[in-house]
């Protein structure tokens, strides 16, 4: 699931919308005094979490259990990690450059 995140991911987004942002944009707990980086556009960032969770059997319902909500966080969590770990990988990339 997370292979088939970052392959969309890497259709929706260009090198440059992820040159020098994160995938959320939020403040770093170990290093205090740092400046997050900018989000990248987060309305495209939740269409592609939300597509690849409904893809691979993710998606809310009424009748949806808590065993199912949490199996599902536990999904979205994983992806949320595989993208920031792919978008800090391009940026490191891009600064070698």
């Amino acid at each position: 699931m997370t292979i088939f995140a970052r392959n969309l991911f890497r259709r929706v987004f260009s090198s440059e919308d992820i040159s020098g942002h994160s995938l959320t944009g939020r403040r770093s707990t170990s290093l205090q005094n740092h400046v997050p980086l900018p989000s990248v556009d987060p309305l495209k960032r939740d269409a592609v979490i939300e597509f690849c969770l409904k893809t691979h059997g993710y998606e809310i319902s009424a009748s949806s259990s808590k065993k199912f909500l949490r199996k599902r966080k536990s999904a979205k969590t994983s992806i949320i990690k595989s993208l920031s770990d792919y978008i800090r990988e391009e940026n490191s990339k891009l600064k070698a450059f």
